[in-house]
This record gives C-alpha cells, structure tokens and sequence, in this order.
C-alpha cells in the first residue's frame, strides 16, 4: 500500500515557490509514495466600507482572485511537468476557497493523508502551526529553496518527550531507509536528557541502524540552535516534536516551535 503525501499549494498573498514544488516531487519519488496536491485559490468576499472612498474596491478583490488564480494555475502546470518527467503518481486538485475558511479546509484535506508537506516561513508560519497541531499527521517543513528528497543522514532531537516520541514514530519510514542516525539533545535543559538520548540511540541502533549521539550548547533560541547541530552534523533531515506553549512564553523566550516554522534550515519533520 503506497503512502499518500499532501501539498497545499498557497497563491495568495504569499504563493509557494517553484524550488518547493521540485523538492515534494523529488521527496514523494524517493518515498514511492502518491503525491496529492490542492491549488488553494482564494476567493475575496466584497468589501464594504461606511464611508465613500475614492478606493476601487472591488478591482482590487478582482485583481487579488486573479493574481491567485493565475499562480494558482502556474504551479499546477510546474507540477505536471515535473511529475510526467520523473514518472511520480500525483493528483492535483483546484479549489477555490473563502480566505477565511483556508486553514479549515486545509485540515480537512491533510486528515486524510499520511504526511504532509508545507513549505515553512515567516509568512507561512501560522498556517503551519495550525497543520501540526490541528491535524494529527507529521508535517515535513521545506525551505524555500530546493533541498533533496533523500535523506540518507536524519537527526533526531530528543529529550524523552512525548512530542519527541510521537515524532520517531511518525518518522520510521524514513528512519528505516537512513544510512545515519544522529541523536542531538540539550543537556542543559534537563539533568536526565544526556542518558535519556543515549537509551533511545541504542534502542534504534538495536534495529539495525547505524546510530551516533551528540549534545547542543546553549547560546541562543533551541529552535536555532536544533537546526544549526543537524546541518553542522550534514543531516538531511531533522525529525523534532511539535510543542505549543503560550503566546507570552514564545514572545519572552522563544520556542522551538516557533523559531522552526518561521524558517528552516532544512527539512524539518514535526509531530504533535
């Protein structure tokens, strides 16, 4: 039974970039997994105004709803290209949708998938969010730029939590094809964590997988500092759990959540 991996593909106001759309496809052929893809047009509703405006109004919702259709139309075309070129098994649906009803419609669609695929961002990053926590599926989060779908070194960031767990477990497809392990973890958040990580990295090196540990140095937020340990250790991927925290907390200290969904270094597998 192949695996069936979701791509919403935003038009408006931020579209997703074409690098995104070749790193899906080149993700979903390693994988051997199908490719769904939904082209999310936005619909405008019309905007009214108590008071008279020398502002056209509606050109400007017309001329929004076309942007999105017409770049909504642009990467529909890119993606069938690429996947004629590289033989991937994909669908592709376009919806037009309410701005407002986006993310709903989004969440609905990626519960009936195994994996999602979103490109991350600041401009991005709220619709993220909402799919890791919402959706109860990993979501893998690109950079804009091209990255490869192969991921033949994944980090994994552990500290015995049950995000972290859940996150291993969404991830051992990908896990079980890796040629290296690497599990990264901050001792100094807890006195546990060091031994915690060397127990989960002989526990995945008993099922066969060649597996190291090595520990981060605070000096800044644990987001960053997760992402700079994977690509300084030349990781292809870096598996991490998805936690919330509250809007104060991330606003005073920051959070690994929130400095990953605004930009990723490289691809990032989140679960909640």
């Amino acid at each position: 039974m192949k695996r069936r991996f979701y791509v919403p593909l935003l038009t408006y106001p931020d579209a997703t970039s074409d690098a995104f759309v070749d790193s899906a496809v080149d993700l979903a052929v390693n994988c051997n997994a199908v490719l769904h893809a939904m082209v999310l047009n936005v619909t405008i509703p019309p905007i009214s105004t108590p008071w008279p405006t020398f502002v056209d109004t509606t050109e400007m919702v017309r001329e929004a709803q076309e942007q999105s259709r017409h770049k909504g139309k642009a990467l529909a075309n890119l993606l069938r290209d690429r996947s004629a070129e590289t033989s991937l098994d994909c669908e592709i649906s376009s919806n037009a949708i309410l701005q407002s009803e986006l993310v709903t419609a989004v969440i609905s669609e990626a519960q009936l998938h195994d994996l999602v695929v979103m490109q991350s961002g600041l401009q991005f990053a709220s619709f993220a969010e909402e799919l890791i926590f919402e959706t109860g599926r990993p979501v893998i989060l690109y950079p804009e730029e091209r990255c490869s779908g192969r991921f033949d070194h994944i980090v994994v960031a552990w500290d015995g939590s049950r995000a972290a767990s859940r996150a291993v477990a969404d991830a051992q497809f990908l896990l079980s094809k890796a040629v290296r392990v690497t599990v990264i973890y901050d001792a100094e958040e807890k006195p546990h964590v060091a031994d915690a990580a060397t127990r989960f990295g002989n526990a995945l090196a008993s099922r066969g997988l060649d597996v190291e540990t090595a520990s981060i140095t605070r000096a800044g937020y644990i987001g960053d500092l997760l992402q700079f340990k994977a690509v300084e250790l030349g990781g292809d991927l870096l598996v991490m759990g998805g936690f919330g925290h509250s809007r104060l907390r991330e606003f005073v200290l920051g959070g690994a959540t929130a400095d990953v969904l605004s930009k990723t270094r490289l691809p990032v597998l989140m679960s909640h």
